[in-house]
């Protein structure tokens, strides 16, 4: 585990990938099955194939591309190179018990913070875009008065050049590959209120 965990940075959607093994760390009670058998296969082969990243330049502009599941979020640094898209690195991260409780938007945004933490020497002092399949984050940055950890959370961003882009969900398979059931639900993160001061 320790290894894969050091090379997770290559290893696509690293988080569904070791979800099982790192549930056996977390308990105290040891249960090997077909499902960490599987992972434990997964892992392997993950170490053996070769990742297809590109080298990243000064001069191209970066995407990144976010998203977020029930367990999960993960993500993908992509940068234009000669008009196509090269993959930078991977992003990935297993949600806690109270991260798991978390609204659809409150992980949404959860992944843009966490991942632009990880690809800050990237980001950071540069124009680049995140795009996701939540429309909510479109607008989220335009709170008057945010409070809470979404203050937090925003004054963090507010660091970053950024442009949030909504991508349909069929057309974010890439970074929506921890799948989920479409549903709606409340969400406590923001009011009624906090949304009609941030539509424009």
């Amino acid at each position: 585990m320790g290894l894969t965990n050091y090379h997770r940075l290559f290893i696509k959607d690293y988080s569904r990938v070791a979800e099982a093994l790192f549930r056996i760390l977390r308990n105290n009670e040891f249960r090997w099955g077909e499902e960490e058998e599987q992972s434990f296969e997964n892992h392997k082969k993950a170490l053996t194939e070769t990742p297809v990243l590109g080298i990243p330049s000064t001069n191209d502009p970066f995407i990144l591309d976010t998203d977020a599941s029930d367990v999960a979020i993960g993500a993908e640094l992509i940068q234009l190179q000669a008009g196509a898209e090269r993959f930078i690195g991977y992003g990935s991260y297993t949600l806690s018990k109270e991260q798991r409780n978390y609204c659809t938007t409150r992980k949404g945004l959860l992944a843009v913070v966490r991942f632009t933490r990880q690809f800050c020497p990237y980001l950071l002092g540069r124009h680049f875009k995140v795009r996701t399949d939540h429309n909510s984050l479109r607008w989220l940055t335009s709170f008057k008065e945010p409070q809470g950890q979404l203050a937090r959370w925003l004054e963090e961003l507010s660091q970053y050049d950024m442009e949030i882009i909504h991508r349909p969900r069929k057309q974010h398979g890439n970074a929506d590959a921890l799948s989920r059931i479409p549903h709606v639900e409340e969400c406590s993160f923001y009011t009624a209120s906090s949304l009609l001061t941030a539509l424009p």
